[in-house]
């Protein structure tokens, strides 16, 4: 738990930068490749279940190196971080009422893509896949989506985005 709230404040923090520092005009873009090297990540993290005994250590010391390895390239960049001070803090409700569709949407996507993570791997074992089938099995269906972020990110740049989601 302590792991999903540490990755989720990680991943506000890159999102709120790259808004921060992206046009309107290549907004799109930019979260589209940002999508696209996360997906990727996620993609071969899912094969690096080949690396150690299963139930063992290793992975969670791989995947520590691994986020510990992804803040380089933030550390070595020459831009400072999103001004938000002029942020407000927004409440669920008020949100809803600005963008039910985001709200919706985000909620939807959350319970399809959590309940993917948690039950695709037992899926997979069940129906008889080794170790590292299933994780080909996650991978293959991870990259299955990874085709689909550049383009909509551009489409989303050029007409107006709660058309495009």
């Amino acid at each position: 738990m302590i792991n999903g709230f540490c990755i989720a404040g990680m991943t506000t923090f890159i999102e709120s930068w790259l808004n921060d520092r992206s046009s309107n005009e290549t907004r799109g873009r930019v979260l589209g490749f940002y999508m696209l090297v996360s997906y990727l990540a996620i993609a071969a993290g899912q094969t690096l279940v080949n690396l150690g005994t299963v139930g063992g250590s290793d992975h969670l010391m791989i995947a520590s190196t691994l986020i510990g390895l992804s803040l380089i390239p933030i550390a070595m960049t020459r831009f400072g971080e999103p001004n938000l001070k002029a942020s407000q803090p927004l409440d669920i409700l008020t949100l809803y009422y600005a963008s039910r569709i985001a709200v919706i949407d985000a909620v939807v996507a959350g319970m399809l893509v959590g309940s993917f993570y948690a039950l695709g791997v037992v899926f997979a074992r069940q129906i008889g896949l080794s170790v590292s089938e299933a994780a080909m099995f996650m991978s293959t269906v991870v990259l299955g989506g990874l085709g689909f972020q550049v383009p909509v990110g551009m489409l989303a740049d050029r007409f107006d985005r709660r058309i495009v989601m």
